[in-house]
């Protein structure tokens, strides 16, 4: 057991698995009833964080249950994020979960902060440079965080490192993420995003390879776009939180890694010029040009 260490759990995932299990939906035809047992969901509930524990190797006292805030900062800087579950039926018994946790909030260890949702909490501290915290998540997103997390296909730990943490956000940026509503850069999927930065050794040029495709669509427009979607994209870490209450900003890129508007001129001068000579060249057919 990892008695001395300590592993936040993503309690959004797990509470809403519970909420759909736990519910009992009866058709009669002209008229639909829904119901929940409390008693079934705390035994879910209980039995679900000692599955965690005994799998990942946790004593359940060193288990952080981490769960969203009603309120969203996201949703208040950028409306259009996960407006498109406004018609998602959330399940009936999962208000009641929530608040049971908030009342038992020492019991389960509850982690929740004003205004973040639950993986942004695992951000936060996960990058507060405390190498006794891991994180336990379902959620992809969770790989920006150059954190100890378990992996479910490896069933086993892993530790993404700064790079490929940062490789993953600014795929992210170009792909855009339909489930929680942002839509990244127009006519750039997985394929397209994965090749733009397998080169890139940092985040610089990653910045560039995601800046002259937005520029590509948005001409003068394409900084505040990248940022719209950088600000959706980014789980919370440390450091953006503190920058995030004191000033109210998003990550910004652009300022921290000192890009003047010549270099972003030259930038999209010379992907331009890559696509133009990319176009003079010959194309071959069956292997003959």
């Amino acid at each position: 057991m990892e008695k001395s260490k300590t592993l936040i759990v993503d309690g959004d995932i797990l509470n809403f698995t519970i909420g759909r299990v736990t519910e009992d939906i009866s058709d009669f035809g002209d008229q639909v009833c829904k119901s929940f047992d409390e008693e079934s969901i705390i035994k879910h509930l209980e039995s679900g964080l000692d599955n965690i524990a005994e799998t990942c190797g946790y004593a359940r006292e060193n288990i952080i249950y981490s769960i969203s805030c009603d309120k969203n900062y996201r949703k208040e800087l950028f409306p259009t994020y996960k407006s498109n579950r406004k018609t998602v039926v959330k399940p009936l018994g999962l208000k009641w979960l929530r608040e049971y946790l908030l009342e038992n909030a020492e019991k389960y260890n509850v982690l929740m902060i004003e205004n973040l949702e639950a993986d942004d909490c695992m951000g936060i501290f996960g990058t507060s440079g405390d190498l006794n915290i891991s994180i336990y998540s379902q959620d992809k997103d969770l790989r920006t965080i150059p954190v100890r997390q378990w992996d479910f296909k490896k069933r086993d730990f892993v530790t993404p490192t700064e790079i490929e943490s940062m490789r993953f956000l600014y795929t992210q940026v170009l792909t855009g993420d339909t489930v929680d509503g942002y839509k990244g850069c127009p006519r750039i999927g997985k394929v397209k995003a994965e090749a733009a930065l397998k080169d890139c050794t940092d985040e610089l040029q990653m910045l560039e390879q995601c800046y002259v495709r937005y520029h590509k669509v948005y001409g003068e427009e394409a900084k505040t776009m990248l940022l719209t979607q950088m600000g959706q994209a980014r789980i919370l870490h440390q450091l953006d939180y503190i920058a995030l209450i004191n000033f109210k900003v998003t990550y910004n890129p652009f300022e921290i890694l000192r890009v003047c508007d010549d270099m972003l001129v030259d930038w999209a001068f010379q992907y331009n010029e890559r696509l133009l000579e990319a176009k003079k060249k010959p194309k071959k057919v069956n292997g003959a040009i």
